[in-house]
């Protein structure tokens, strides 16, 4: 009977806790890290993607800008090869992850997650007359018999299309209407983007006094720890008087979540490629990245992937080396007693 209450404090709530614990603490550790998610959208690796040449040479014949526009996908990649602001680029993603983070631990004032837009916006514009320039001169020309006209703007929720330049326009009027469009659609990205907070729920009156989002998360990370401690040592006294089978019984609980842990780490790490393609549902833009060409664009995605691995690596393997050295333990202390 003793077995059995410790088994049910184990299966239903012991268990739970320890694998919630398994996974929030190395989680802890990145979700809420500024410098980690600066890294990924600003760092080396995706400067490395942005100047990539070979990112710009796999474009379909037309491709959509948006609701608004439809470009040529070949003259497109030459354009944005040739006038992307790299470092203005980064800047801007360094600064969005700032203002995120910013109204993150403004704590119980913030009422919205909010990303600051202005300079991503600052920045593209600055790439708008040279990406005209160069579009212009390569788009393809139309056949003579095609309209005379830069086509006019369509009715409301039509792209505008501008894959090709009618032989008779000259490439300066092109340009001219490329560079007014983009402008259009640039100075059309808001201030900023302010997705709601997510609601209320059943733990919010537990963290309400937490100072910010990572108190938050700190806090409960230490209760989850407590209780699921808590229980592990508990079970153990409640399934046995015998010192061997408590160590026994220690052993066993905390190697099996360990063991999973471990496992969901190591599967992170080496399927990181796999599970990145499955994630993708555009068929095109999976063959892309299987070429070898896009390896720079597949390190960068894999990083952050990697560091939660790492994170679930480390937490698995503390449990499974405590876990086996207390059933190492517990042999030690029946051969002792033997």
């Amino acid at each position: 009977m003793r077995k059995l209450l410790a088994l049910a404090l184990y299966v239903f709530i012991g268990l739970p806790a320890t694998l919630g614990t398994l996974f929030l603490v190395p989680i802890r550790g990145w979700v809420l890290d500024r410098d980690f998610y600066k890294a990924v959208v600003s760092g080396p690796e995706a400067r490395a993607v942005l100047e990539a040449p070979a990112l710009y040479d796999r474009f379909e014949e037309t491709i959509r800008a948006g609701d608004s526009l439809t470009l040529s996908g070949p003259a497109t990649g030459k354009a944005l090869k040739a006038s992307l602001p790299v470092p203005e680029l980064l800047a801007a993603a360094g600064s969005a992850v700032d203002s995120a983070f910013d109204a993150l631990e403004r704590g119980g004032d913030a009422n919205r997650f909010t990303v600051d837009l202005v300079p991503l916006r600052t920045a593209l514009a600055k790439g708008v007359p040279e990406f005209a320039r160069v579009y212009a001169a390569e788009v393809p020309v139309a056949a003579s018999g095609a309209p005379a006209v830069v086509p006019a703007r369509p009715e409301p929720g039509v792209p505008l299309d501008l894959s090709v330049r009618p032989a008779s326009v000259p490439e300066s009027e092109f340009r001219a209407a490329i560079r007014s469009a983009l402008a259009e659609a640039v100075a059309a990205i808001p201030d900023s983007a302010q997705p709601p907070m997510p609601e209320p729920g059943p733990g919010n009156a537990f963290l309400a006094d937490a100072r910010s989002t990572r108190d938050a998360l700190n806090k409960a990370a230490l209760w989850m720890s407590l209780l699921a401690g808590g229980i592990w040592v508990a079970g153990a006294f409640v399934a046995s008087d015998s010192a061997a089978k408590r160590l026994r019984w220690l052993g066993g609980t905390l190697l099996a979540p360990g063991i999973v842990v471990l496992t969901a780490g190591a599967v992170l790490r080496l399927a990181a490629d796999p599970l990145v393609l499955r994630v993708i549902q555009d068929p095109e833009l999976q063959r892309a990245l299987a070429d070898p060409a896009l390896a720079v664009v597949r390190d960068w995605i894999r990083r952050p992937l990697w560091t939660v691995s790492t994170g679930f690596l480390v937490s698995g393997s503390v449990a499974v080396i405590l876990g086996g050295g207390l059933s190492a333990s517990r042999r030690a202390l029946r051969y002792r007693d033997f």
